[in-house]
């Protein structure tokens, strides 16, 4: 039995398709004025349920870490001393795909080409200006012209057992289970035993076909095929596993795999 676990692990490809689930647009600001000019703006480009929370970047990374991220996602960096340090650690709590808009005092062209590099796809000074803001969220909504934040490269453990019954599906299982729970850090449990789907057993959950649909049709993969075909295990560990006939073989190519867990 082979598995492999990604955390957290970034697909780093466009779609055409908003991720479903997630909030439209949040936002996190640190101050009244900000907020009142933010939901006005809100309001005019008429979008559905905002979520807006006071408390900027810091607020932004302990909210995220724990709850689902949204589609668009607006931070106030304001008085922050290491702003791309903060972004990176965003980066690092944020599901991959997540366009992030970040507003702030310092009027440096230095900064701004930061972030930008960090993967943040707009910086807009405050006080805020209706009409930039509303200009940066209208290009960002456009699907194709959105540019998620960056994320670095998951760590991707294999675990591979030189025969059946060494234990290598408890260690792979448990692993799993305690990165997502114990350390709150995205897990992604993949189990390559297409035919025996040991890892959902052990998790009590039920196997889908969903691995093979993805190995067999690498081209197809993205992060909203990822999010229909596996299977949360609470709010930070997800599991894709399968349970094909004994018979059945299962053609799929080691570039299949590599597209997976990249």
């Amino acid at each position: 039995m082979r598995s492999i676990l990604e955390v957290p692990g970034p697909i780093e490809r466009t779609t055409n398709r908003l991720p479903v689930g997630r909030a439209p647009l949040q936002a996190f600001v640190a101050d009244g004025e900000t907020e009142r000019v933010l939901r006005e703006c809100l309001t005019e480009l008429a979008f559905a349920n905002p979520i807006i929370s006071r408390g900027g970047i810091a607020k932004a990374i302990e909210t995220l870490g724990a709850e689902r991220s949204p589609n668009i996602l607006i931070v106030d960096i304001s008085g922050i001393e290491l702003p791309i340090s903060q972004v990176h650690t965003l980066a690092e709590v944020c599901e991959p795909g997540v366009v992030v808009v970040a507003i702030g005092n310092r009027n440096e062209i230095g900064l701004y080409r930061d972030l930008l590099r960090a993967g943040v796809s707009e910086y807009i000074v405050k006080p805020l200006n209706p009409q930039l803001l509303s200009r940066a969220l209208t290009a960002r909504t456009e699907l194709g012209a959105a540019s998620p934040i960056h994320h670095k490269l998951g760590t991707i453990v294999a675990l591979v057992g030189a025969r059946g019954g060494v234990g290598t599906t408890t260690l792979a299982v448990n692993l799993a289970w305690y990165l997502g729970e114990r350390q709150s850090r995205r897990a992604a449990l993949v189990d390559l035993d297409l035919q025996n789907g040991d890892c959902a057993l052990a998790l009590n959950i039920k196997p889908t076909p969903g691995l093979r649909e993805a190995l067999v049709n690498p081209a197809r993969i993205d992060s909203t095929l990822l999010e229909r075909v596996m299977t949360p295990i609470g709010s930070r560990l997800f599991v894709l596993s399968s349970e094909e006939p004994l018979r059945d073989e299962v053609p799929f190519s080691p570039e299949a795999v590599e597209t997976l867990v990249s």
